[in-house]
């Protein structure tokens, strides 16, 4: 239950944000937008390599 209503905040909040506020939050938005599109790769590879960590250490406790 609460993993959903901290899921759902990370979408609902910036929404919500955007229809009251959207001449205030565009610049900060879009500047957030360029970042996560420069950033990509290495967001991703963070990401990856998180995921792989875990799967790793999960077959490990399993063997």
């Amino acid at each position: 239950m609460i993993y959903a209503v901290i899921a759902a905040s990370t979408v609902l909040i910036p929404v919500l944000g955007y229809q009251l506020a959207a001449d205030r939050l565009r610049a900060p938005l879009h500047a957030l937008r360029v970042w996560l599109a420069r950033e990509n790769a290495v967001i991703m590879a963070v990401l990856l390599l998180v995921i792989g960590v875990s799967l790793i250490g999960k077959g490990i406790a399993g063997f």
